[in-house]
């Protein structure tokens, strides 16, 4: 499976998603990473015990990204949304709130221009879908989501 990322990338954008629960809930993936000084655009994942970055840094700062799996429904695939922890509990609080929700259509827009740190996203329920649900199993395994999105 090719392993392909949401974005909005500008202000107003908008898709129309179905998001993918697994068992657990529809936090798909936690990833700790690095974000050297003075490289911010190439961010280190975090191994632990075995991270090489933190080996040869003292006490190196650590972000935890988090990856929802979701439907396009425009452009008819599986994408994965990463977010920060901000607003990720209220993501998923929302998302609780619908039965069947592998049916469930949203609409997120993006509030803020590309590169606006206070960008915020707004979700919309649209419609249920007659598509088939969506299978967790069908998801790449959360190592190669992290071997596709981050160096070691």
């Amino acid at each position: 499976m090719e392993i392909k990322m949401f974005h909005l990338e500008n202000d107003r954008d908008t898709a129309k998603v179905r998001f993918i629960p697994y068992p657990g809930g529809f936090v798909y993936a936690k990833l700790r990473v690095h974000y050297p000084k003075g490289d911010p655009m190439h961010p280190i994942r975090c191994t632990g015990d075995t991270c090489e970055y933190c080996k040869t840094h003292s006490n190196p700062p650590l972000r935890h990204k988090y990856f929802f799996a979701l439907y396009d429904e425009d452009a008819k695939c599986i994408k994965f949304w990463e977010r920060w922890p901000l607003g990720t509990d209220q993501l998923c609080d929302t998302l609780n709130n619908y039965k069947d929700i592998e049916h469930q259509v949203f609409a997120i827009t993006r509030f803020g221009d590309k590169g606006n740190l206070a960008t915020r996203y707004a979700l919309t329920p649209l419609y249920k879908s007659a598509t088939p649900e969506l299978d967790p199993s069908e998801l790449p395994s959360v190592t190669e989501l992290f071997d596709f999105k981050y160096k070691f």
